[in-house]
């Protein structure tokens, strides 16, 4: 039986494979930024001229570092990387199947990327660019120091949704989604030899077990 392997389970130690994975948009820059983050809400360090996406990115780190790993799923918009991850096959899926591989997806990210940002990451110096605005959504360019003078570049990609800001996706230095990377190479060949069905079988196996490992 073939594997299903979404890239969140490798730990990536090259900058330049970081950006294949789902993995890149949760924890890349997870535990990476100098966010102090001491309140209850973890509020960006950045100062006023913060934007309140860049805002959301710092927190995200915030919740990730301290383990609250609940809050952090807030700031990511699970249903956006649903329809990404299965392209036309979201609209053909019964709702209830969405909100399983939704619900999968999200325990997936929580019981494997968020360990794995904690444990990997420690002090690296990451810097935030100017947001820009394309299409509804926001893109944030950061970069992260790598190995003394190296740096990895990457955006954040966020959409504001009942007046906040979820991350949606992640660009490479050269702009590739990490959604539409890991839908075509990942997704749509178990959509192609067994549908929904088999990739919620798939992601539901990967998740039993991460739980067993957990306990």
């Amino acid at each position: 039986m073939p594997s299903f392997r979404l890239n969140i389970l490798t730990r990536k130690r090259a900058c330049s494979r970081w950006s294949r994975s789902i993995a890149a948009l949760i924890i890349v820059a997870g535990l990476a930024a100098c966010a102090s983050a001491e309140d209850e809400d973890f509020q960006a360090g950045g100062g006023a001229d913060d934007h309140p996406a860049v805002a959301a990115v710092r927190r995200l780190v915030g919740f990730i570092r301290y383990e609250r790993d609940d809050r952090a799923l807030q700031l990511v918009n699970m249903q956006a990387l649903a329809q990404q991850l299965l392209g036309a096959e979201y609209s053909r899926t019964p709702p209830e199947k969405r909100a399983r591989f939704e619900e999968l997806l999200s325990e997936y990210i929580r019981l494997n990327a968020f360990p794995q940002a904690r444990g990997y990451f420690k002090d690296i110096d990451i810097s935030y660019g100017a947001p820009a605005f394309t299409g509804g959504r926001v893109r944030i360019p950061s970069s992260i120091a790598y190995l003394g003078s190296e740096r990895a570049r990457f955006s954040w990609v966020l959409e504001q949704t009942a007046g906040r800001y979820q991350v949606v996706d992640f660009l490479n230095a050269q702009g590739v989604s990490s959604m539409q990377s890991s839908r075509d190479r990942q997704i749509q060949p178990l959509l192609r030899q067994g549908g929904i069905d088999l990739v919620l079988e798939k992601l539901n196996a990967l998740v039993e077990e991460l739980r067993n490992k957990s306990h």
